[in-house]
Order: C-alpha cells, then structure tokens, then sequence
C-alpha cells in the first residue's frame, strides 16, 4: 500500500525514512513545508516546555532511561516514569 500524501510530502518522507533512503536534504525540505515561523520571526520554545525536557527529572532522563532499559542496559523505568509525572502533572 503506498504512503498517503497530503501534498506536504510527509508520505512521501515516511516511505524514504523507511526504506533507508531518506536524506538531510530532504529533510530540510520537509521541515521547511510543515513547520512555519513568523514573518521575519524565529521558532522558540516556551521556556517551560524546555524545562521539561532538560530539568533532572525530565523527559529526556525518561528517553535514556527507556532506551537503556529496551537495551536490556538498565533497570525497569517505571521508578523514573513516575518521578518525571509528579514534576510535571500537566503532561498527564
């Protein structure tokens, strides 16, 4: 069944990211027709969604510990999954 294209080419960048034959320039391609800035303004994030992501018990200490754990290279996450909740209950 081939990818179903909205016009925005992300089928098309699922089949090439699949298939292994995705490259950086059409990557930039791609972001550049789904993600839009301002006129003349930049992309930021909200100092809080950062947050999430870099503090102690954020969702990139999460990420690690998953992936460690899906490695068989650490123990089960779930200690850091709940931790990582109750630092942020919004994401709930």
């Amino acid at each position: 069944m081939a990818p179903v294209d909205a016009g925005d080419g992300y089928g098309a960048n699922l089949a090439d990211i699949r298939s292994g034959t995705w490259s950086q320039a059409a990557g930039a391609r791609f972001f550049a027709a789904v993600v839009k800035s301002a006129p003349g303004g930049a992309v930021r994030p909200s100092p809080g969604a950062s947050m999430r992501y870099h503090a102690l018990n954020g969702l990139l200490a999460v990420y690690a510990a998953c992936e460690q754990f899906t490695l068989g290279l650490g123990p089960d996450p779930e200690e850091k999954i709940q931790t990582f909740r109750a630092a942020f209950p919004e994401q709930r």
